[in-house]
């Protein structure tokens, strides 16, 4: 939130549903969101462990919402993904 400036559209981009570590992280970010009115949760998107998957979900979710402020990557695949 602090590196948005509190205010903006987050996306989330997870590995899988039903995965303790990740699942905790995906509902930690959402919780965070709730607590801040001016960012919005605009999509969360599974890529099971494959950074070429997250790059696609990604490019997709930046063609929908251009003024993406932020992307919450739950583990290293997530986040290499969204960095390529």
């Amino acid at each position: 939130m602090e590196a948005i400036g509190g205010k903006g559209k987050i996306y989330i981009q997870n590995v899988k549903p039903g995965i303790s570590s990740t699942d905790a992280r995906e509902e930690g970010c959402k919780e965070a969101i709730k607590d801040n009115t001016d960012v919005t949760l605009v999509g969360v998107d599974y890529n099971d462990d494959d950074p070429s998957k997250a790059q696609a979900q990604v490019e997709a979710m930046l063609q929908k919402e251009p003024d993406l402020a932020g992307i919450f990557g739950t583990n290293v695949f997530s986040a290499q993904g969204a960095g390529r």
